[in-house]
Order: structure tokens, then C-alpha cells, then sequence
């Protein structure tokens, strides 16, 4: 019994942290199967994000999922904006400018969330269900966080809805064909300038959602985003860049392993995960699902 009271323990904030890495890791995969281009300010959104769902609860009264699904809409604008008026005129002249004018973003956003909101750690909204925020388990006595196991559905319920819209809609089929080869997707009537704009916004909505789900968890600062964007770009790699269904159980494991491994020594945490990481770059260079990480040539 105290066996499975330390499994469940584990493996909800374990599923929980992967679900987040694997919505931030899908977004790196649509982006860089899109564009063979990195998004280094994806942790600073996923920071502004959390920020900007925390100001919408004090300032609207409103609980955490009222507030995640006003802050996607946002995010998914701010990430297009991005594209459109900075990313698309710097991608014209090279593909390494974009990764240098992410970088240059990252700090901008970041200083503007510390600028504006401050060092401190403030304290999301959580889910109360029956007047409680923990689910109790009575046959092994373990009281499991609300907010936990929503973020969880959330996150699959997105990763479906992510899918669904790429295979099933003629707008996400028009993305895939400008993924594969622009230039013949041009030739076939799709905007790609329209479809990675969509990518851009697809990405930080993403972000966003994860930040705000965690929020709970970790409380929500300007500097939330940062490890959760890096280790959303580790499961990415680790399931395979640029393979969306490869970032998401690369995230879960990430995810897995961090809390794992937070049990059993968390001083070392992060770096079990990093290692983890390096092991794989070394090792299974192309991911779980065999996916190019680098572009050769």
C-alpha cells in the first residue's frame, strides 16, 4: 500500500511537468518542422504568459481555467505579431539571424516581465473542487492536487485538439504541405507567410497554457518560463526534433525522470535531467522517433 501511495505521489506531478514540457516541446517541433528555424524566446513567453493570467485573476475575480483560456487567445496574437512584423523580415536574409533576433526577444520580454511584474513569486489560483483543492484517494490515503490532475487533461485534451486540426482542417493540411516543401505549397495556392504566422501563434499559446497550468505548482514569476521553455526544448530533441508526437513523449519522460529524481536527491534535479539529454544527443542523436535534430548538409 505504501508502494502505490508513493507511485501515485510521483507519477501525477510526474505526468503533470510532462504535459507542460510536451505542450512547449510540441510548439518547438511545429516551429522548426516548419521553418528549420529555434525559438529561443519561447521561455520568456511562456513566463509573460503565466504573469499575464495571474494579473487577469486578481483583476477579474476569475479562476485558473477562465483565465488560461483568456491568456491562449493573447499569447496565440502576440506570438503572430512576432512573426509577422519581426521574425519574417529577419528570416529573408538567413535562418541564423532568426535564432540571434529570438535570443534578442527572450531578453526584451523577460526584462519587460521583470520590469513590470517584479522578482517576486506570486501565488496562482488553484482548483477547488467540493470545497477542497485535493482530490483524496481513500484505499491508499493520498491527497492528489485538483489543479494537477486538470492540468493534465488540459494538456491532453490541447495535444488532441493540435492533431485534430492538423489532419482533419484544410488550414492544418495547408501547414503540414508548407512544412514539407514551401516552395511547393506556394506553387499550390497555400500562404506560408499566413501558415507560419499561425506556427508562431500555435507556439506561444502553447507556451502560455503550460505556464499557467503550472502555476499552481510553482507559484508564477518572470522567470518561470526559462527552465520550462529549455526543458520543453529537451524533450523535443529527445523525442525527435521537428516530430510533434516525438516531443510529447519526449516531455513525458523529462517530465517523469525530473520527479524521480527530485525524490530521490533534488539538489540534482535539473542535472539528472540534462544529463539525460546529453546521453541522448550522444547516443540516439535523432530522437526516440527518428527524427533529424540538426539539419545536415
Amino acid at each position: 500500500m505504501d508502494f502505490l501511495k508513493l507511485v501515485l505521489q510521483l507519477l501525477i506531478p510526474g505526468l503533470c511537468l510532462g504535459c507542460v514540457y510536451g505542450l512547449n516541446g510540441i510548439g518547438s517541433a511545429l516551429l522548426y518542422k516548419g521553418s528549420h528555424t529555434i525559438n529561443n524566446a519561447q521561455g520568456a513567453i511562456v513566463g509573460l504568459g503565466a504573469l499575464i493570467g495571474y494579473s487577469i485573476q486578481q483583476g477579474l475575480k476569475i479562476g485558473l481555467i477562465a483565465s488560461t483560456a483568456i491568456v491562449v487567445v493573447i499569447t496565440f496574437f502576440i506570438g503572430v505579431f512576432l512573426q509577422v512584423f519581426i521574425i519574417s523580415r529577419v528570416e529573408r536574409r538567413s535562418s541564423m539571424y532568426v535564432v540571434i533576433a529570438t535570443l534578442a526577444l527572450s531578453l526584451i520580454i523577460s526584462s519587460i516581465s521583470m520590469l513590470t511584474f517584479g522578482s517576486w513569486t506570486f501565488e496562482s489560483a488553484t482548483i477547488i473542487i467540493h470545497g477542497s483543492k485535493y482530490l483524496h484517494i481513500n484505499f491508499v490515503n493520498v491527497d492528489i492536487l485538483w489543479s494537477n490532475i486538470i492540468a493534465i487533461i488540459i494538456s491532453f485534451i490541447a495535444m488532441i485538439s493540435i492533431h485534430l486540426f492538423l489532419n482533419r482542417t484544410s488550414f492544418g493540411m495547408a501547414m503540414r504541405s508548407a512544412a514539407m516543401d514551401s516552395f511547393a505549397a506556394e506553387s499550390c495556392g497555400v500562404s506560408v507567410v499566413k501558415t507560419r504566422a499561425v506556427t508562431w501563434g500555435i507556439m506561444a499559446a502553447l507556451g502560455a497554457l503550460g505556464g499557467c497550468l503550472m502555476g499552481p505548482l510553482f507559484g508564477i514569476s518572470a522567470g518561470i518560463g526559462i527552465a520550462m521553455g529549455n526543458k520543453g526544448n529537451t524533450g523535443a530533441v529527445l523525442g525527435g526534433y521537428g516530430n510533434m508526437y516525438g516531443a510529447i513523449i519526449g516531455g513525458l519522460i523529462i517530465g517523469m525522470v525530473e520527479t524521480i529524481f527530485g525524490y530521490i536527491y533534488s539538489p540534482y534535479q535539473s542535472a539528472f535531467t540534462y544529463a539525460l539529454f546529453l546521453v541522448f544527443l550522444l547516443l540516439l542523436p535523432k530522437g526516440i522517433m527518428n527524427e533529424k535534430a540538426i539539419e545536415e548538409g
